[in-house]
């Protein structure tokens, strides 16, 4: 199905007269070698893009990547082979869930390796959504595994933390990092073809300096 965008709506909204006037260049993000479809979440002020691609086992992983080239996100040790990255820093760490031997759990990694984030006492799960230059991540826990109350968490590779409700409320998520500047004028768009009769699954990505404009939505 496609949903047409109103395209003047999108612009009143997310870019200012002065964008718009502006030249911008676009960029084409290239998938690790052996990996199709992938998906972008997150940029960092060089330019790296975080999020994950299928693999050659058909298998989603994450990974990282600039104009220049992208580099899978190995699985911390153990792990079955899922992993998803969300936020990236601006030294290249990503934070991102995976299958820890069936319980999706957060995970900071880079290109050299990776590590399984400890789960907030008393928490079943977790998915690590932001992460600063520091190194202290933040996402949201919850209870049991699926769709169900949760609470923002906070942490780094020693142990995480759930950060109380505030009075009245029943769930909270954590998405964003305290101390995180983004790259001025960057946006991240996706163009994506999924599998169809003679045609393989292939996705184009891009980094949109100065804005890039809507287009048509297709689901």
């Amino acid at each position: 199905m496609t949903f047409p965008v109103s395209i003047a709506a999108l612009i009143a909204l997310r870019f200012p007269v002065s964008a718009l006037a502006a030249s911008y260049t676009v960029s084409v993000i290239p998938a690790p070698n052996g990996f199709s479809y992938c998906a972008m979440y997150d940029i960092n002020n060089a330019g790296q893009v975080a999020g994950y691609c299928i693999n050659s086992a058909s298998s989603y992983q994450a990974f990282v990547g600039s104009p220049g080239g992208s580099v899978a996100i190995p699985f911390p040790a153990g792990w079955a082979t899922i992993s998803y990255a969300y936020g990236i820093n601006n030294s290249g760490q990503v934070v991102g869930q995976g299958n820890n031997m069936g319980v999706a759990e957060a995970f900071v990694g880079t290109p050299a390796g990776s590590q399984a984030i400890p789960l907030p006492s008393g928490w079943g799960s977790t998915a690590g959504y932001a992460i600063n230059d520091s190194g202290q991540f933040t996402g949201s826990a919850y209870n049991a595994p699926g769709p169900g109350p949760s609470q923002a968490f906070i942490g780094t590779t020693s142990g995480s933390t759930a950060i109380p409700l505030p009075s009245g409320w029943s769930s909270a998520f954590g998405y964003g990092s305290i101390m995180r500047a983004r790259l001025p004028g960057t946006a991240i768009t996706q163009d994506s073809h999924r599998p169809s009769s003679g045609r393989p699954a292939a996705a184009r990505q891009s980094l949109c300096r100065a804005g890039c404009l809507p287009h048509t939505v297709t689901r």
